[in-house]
């Protein structure tokens, strides 16, 4: 302190903060070895059965990009990124494997990183440790010793790094250090590459619980900055190594690589050039042999789209020469689309499921809200009756990874993404299924709203199972499910369902089995969204019978906790400061958070503790008094709003704008005219 208060005397200082750098171990490896998403390197063992190419198929296609890395540069100077796109299903990501592995075996392999939606790590979908993950490789390279021991030296002056942008953090950890060993002449030029598979596949942190075209955006713009920093290296010209990218052509990717990119990048486009059915043709003679040598078959005869197929002939529930007779059946010679085929089969097998519109509804929970939950966890949530999973999903398992029923921890997910593409198009999949599909937030909301109604899932808990059933409920799906928006729905008539829970059981269930720093962020959004979805809001008006179930049941039962909750007063400044004039932004979240007065009394230690919202008094100031419920509170706020002058929005934003009050102190004195004028014994809140 002395170096920054020189000379200064009879000073107090009432509070200090001091910013210590992380720590790092003597090894700064070992830290970047923390931050990498090991999961995402091509020989993972979470990638054991990730597909490859057949060795005798895509031939052509991988001799054109193994002869693009090893290219010695002759004078023409190749170009550095390699962009592999195609279609979903063309096989990139086996190409990319295979290619990885020819590398590995030749000492051509730099670093990978293969990005993956549907895996259940977040590592492996998210850009955040995409840098870390490629410097760890690079270090472990021979030859690039004295690479690492730089990265070492950047990370221990600056340990924070990985918390910056991607750009900065490749600019430090990767093109610095090449930069010093070319200055003193040690850098390594042998021919290496770089691997980046599934980049269409990057989501943004917290994308999925945004509505879908702002999810979408917020994916676009991280791949958007990975693809920059790519570009980045690849302009540099002591950068040692060719950069092969592989994705599906998606708009954002294309754009950016023919407007940003177009003098350094190749495209290799996965199209009818490759001759991909002399390659389905040699994959399937190597199935069916297989398959032949299995059920003593006389010949494998040839058919489309062998993945899904040979996943269909293994089901084990019917014979096999049935199962292909009826796949035989679905050809057809005048495809009217280039997924024709597919199409067919994907009909063929979830019309043959004994609730097909079920079946949709289920695959769009699965994949957009549990593909990374719990086997068992899904089961309870989806099943309305025991083993009910077992009797609809049996006849999917070509399409869906369903987990054995004694496997409670592996999640559900489907084999591939183009299931949910052609649900999403009814003309592709019909009407019916696609109806289905696209209600499947109605159904999944309604199925949570009906194991609140009946306080558990179908099949009944152990005390250890209704812990970890209810924290997966409440704190990782109820937080970002709008029940109400759902439950309210004309066409649905939910209400009633929504009025007769028992919410003051859900309060305690949230308490008892949801850790305590959780559980107010749980309780008051679900608090503020009830009034969010209602007719009346904002200003309290029409408010429906749920609104008012709900809000009232949660003041309830949180009072009974003896926590803190709102008081007349505190519902009367809310509809304040939702006053035409008063809340110019128009953020409602901002200014209707009663997560500044809903806390329990462990959280209750003074206006330091509240990281947001104005100071406040102690509980016994903010409690509904004994005897007064939510509706009566409610009502006088009602009757006070009502006596406020015509005058006050001018007033309001005159002391707000022009004389920098608080919202709250610009209230203060109108406020405690109208309490006096009805006898109002709640007390105000010291805003101070």
């Amino acid at each position: 302190m002395a170096c920054y208060f020189q000379g200064a005397h009879d000073m107090h200082v009432s509070k200090l903060t001091i910013n210590a750098p992380t720590h790092i171990s003597d090894n700064p490896l070992d830290y970047v070895y923390s931050k990498a998403a090991h999961d995402a390197q091509y020989d993972s063992m979470a990638r054991c059965d990730a597909p490859k190419c057949h060795p005798e198929t895509r031939r052509a296609v991988q001799e054109g990009i193994m002869g693009w890395i090893e290219d010695d540069d002759d004078g023409t100077s190749p170009k550095k990124i390699m962009w592999l796109s195609g279609p979903a299903g063309s096989g990139k990501t086996a190409v990319a494997g295979s290619i990885a592995e020819c590398c590995e075996e030749r000492d051509l392999l730099a670093a990978t990183f293969f990005f993956s939606s549907f895996s259940s790590s977040e590592t492996v979908r998210s850009k955040r440790y995409l840098v870390s993950t490629l410097v760890y490789q690079l270090t472990q390279l021979d030859g690039f010793e004295d690479f690492g021991a730089r990265v070492m030296s950047a990370i221990q002056r600056n340990p924070g790094i990985f918390d910056k942008q991607l750009k900065a953090q490749f600019s430090m950890l990767v093109l610095k250090p090449l930069r010093s060993l070319q200055r003193e002449g040690g850098l390594p030029m042998s021919p290496g590459v770089i691997i980046i598979d599934g980049l269409d596949e990057v989501e943004a942190v917290g994308s999925r619980n945004l509505a879908p075209h702002e999810g979408r955006r917020k994916d676009e713009a991280d791949q958007v900055e990975i693809l920059s920093i790519l570009l980045q290296a690849a302009k540099v010209p002591l950068f040692p190594f060719r950069i092969f990218v592989a994705s599906r052509p998606e708009r954002v990717i294309q754009d950016f690589f023919s407007t940003n990119a177009s003098d350094t990048m190749t495209e290799l486009l996965l199209d009818d050039k490759y001759d991909p059915e002399a390659d389905i043709a040699l994959f399937l003679k190597a199935k069916f042999s297989e398959i032949r040598r299995q059920y003593r078959l006389p010949s494998p005869p040839p058919f489309i789209y062998p993945a899904t197929v040979i996943r269909f002939l293994r089901n084990g529930r019917e014979p096999v020469h049935i199962l292909l007779e009826r796949v035989l059946r679905l050809h057809s010679a005048s495809p009217g689309s280039p997924h024709h085929a597919l199409d067919l089969l994907y009909t063929h097998i979830l019309t043959s499921n004994p609730d097909p519109l079920l079946a949709a509804q289920w695959i769009w929970s699965i994949n957009n809200t549990l593909a990374t939950m719990p086997a068992l966890f899904t089961r309870q949530v989806l099943e309305r009756f025991p083993g009910q999973a077992e009797y609809l999903l049996a006849s999917l398992v070509s399409l869906v990874h369903v987990p054995s029923y004694e496997d409670r921890e592996s999640p559900y997910k489907l084999y591939h993404k183009s299931l949910v593409h052609f649900l999403l198009d009814s003309r592709r999949c019909g009407a019916e299924l696609h109806g289905a599909f696209a209600k499947g937030s109605d159904f999944f909301g309604i199925r949570h709203v009906e194991i609140l109604k009946n306080k558990s899932p179908v099949v009944p808990l152990s005390t250890s199972e209704w812990q970890d059933f209810g924290r997966n409920l409440f704190l990782r799906l109820l937080t970002r499910l709008n029940l109400h928006r759902i439950c309210l729905d004309e066409q649905l008539n939910f209400e009633g369902d929504l009025v007769s829970c028992d919410v003051v059981w859900w309060v305690n269930a949230v308490v008892t089995t949801c850790d305590s720093t959780d559980t107010p962020l749980i309780i008051s959004s679900r608090f503020d969204e009830v009034h969010l979805r209602c007719p009346g809001w904002p200003m309290f008006d029409q408010c429906n019978k749920s609104c008012a179930h709900w809000r009232g049941s949660i003041l309830r039962g949180c009072q009974a906790l003896g926590w803190r909750v709102p008081n007349v007063i505190a519902f009367l400044r809310d509809m304040l400061s939702l006053s035409p004039g008063v809340n110019t932004d128009g953020d409602y979240a901002e200014t209707l958070d009663f997560r500044r007065y809903l806390k329990p009394p462990e959280q209750d230690t003074g206006p330091e503790s509240l990281t947001k919202g104005p100071p406040v008094l102690e509980l016994a100031s903010l409690a509904i008094a004994p005897g007064v419920d939510y509706d009566s509170s409610l009502q006088l706020a009602k009757e006070m709003y009502s006596c406020l002058p015509n005058d006050r929005e001018s007033r309001f934003q005159q002391e707000v704008h022009q004389d920098g009050k608080s919202i709250y102190n610009a209230l203060r004195p109108i406020v405690q005219t109208i309490k006096i004028s009805m006898g109002v014994v709640a007390e105000d809140l010291d805003v101070g």
